[in-house]
């Protein structure tokens, strides 16, 4: 019971910080923008995104159209209505604490992600019906291949890989890279990701936060021919160009 009450005070605390109107410019609103769907998606599984997330929060104070666009992808993918048993989701529902949770911690740069194919698997051919978080409605569904969180000399970094299926003949997966973190005066960027799955393998040069797209990835390169199995684990290095 204590638990719910904390849960529902966070919540109405967060929309009460909402409710402030000022004014954002056209570029903060596109660069804050850019970051809606990896700081919705932090705040559904519990993180304290005033916290975790500043500048962001920073924007959606003074931006009516951001706060509405993020209030609206909270109620769509936050239903109580709905149960979410997607296994790579960690839980069986969204959690609207927004508590902050221990991020684990890494010594030095690179650092060293991965997905365990075994549960891209379970992403892509779960074994119950499940709900699929889609952009809006009616949307391709949008398939999240990669979700970590690590902290390293005291910036916390959120790194978030999202994919959709192509609707060209081509036969790809249609892949964006969003990374942020919660320390404005990160001095690591420029950043270089350098992703390997399968077959397939792709680099970016990130010079701030925010979403960036990858090339699409071939479904010949990362699933069986039939379609029916991956190949292999995905993984992420990720490394300050200036080492």
């Amino acid at each position: 019971m204590d638990n719910d009450l904390d849960k529902n005070k966070s919540l109405k605390d967060l929309m009460e910080d909402l409710n402030s109107i000022n004014s954002v410019s056209n570029e903060e609103y596109s660069a804050a923008e850019e970051s809606l769907d990896l700081v919705v998606d932090q705040a559904l599984s519990g993180i304290d995104i005033r916290k975790l997330f500043p500048k962001f929060f920073n924007y959606l104070l003074r931006s009516k159209k951001l706060r509405e666009q993020f209030l609206d992808a909270l109620a769509l993918s936050g239903s109580t209505n709905e149960i979410d048993n997607d296994p790579y989701l960690n839980n069986l529902r969204p959690d609207l604490s927004f508590l902050q949770h221990n991020q684990p911690q890494v010594s030095s740069w690179p650092v060293f992600l991965t997905q365990n194919r075994v549960q891209i698997i379970n992403l892509f051919f779960p074994k119950q019906a499940t709900y699929r978080r889609g952009t809006s409605l009616g949307s391709a569904a949008v398939y999240t291949l990669l979700r970590k969180d690590f902290t390293l000399s005291e910036t916390t970094y959120s790194i978030r890989i999202d994919s959709e299926l192509s609707n060209s003949p081509d036969e790809a997966l249609i892949t964006y890279l969003s990374l942020a973190t919660n320390n404005d005066q990160s001095t690591a960027f420029p950043i270089n990701v350098s992703m390997r799955w399968g077959e397939y393998s792709a680099e970016l040069s990130l010079q701030q936060e925010g979403k960036q797209k990858l090339p699409d990835i071939p479904l010949a390169d990362v699933f069986t021919p039939d379609l029916s199995r991956v190949k292999a684990d995905l993984f992420l290095t990720i490394t300050p160009i200036a080492c």
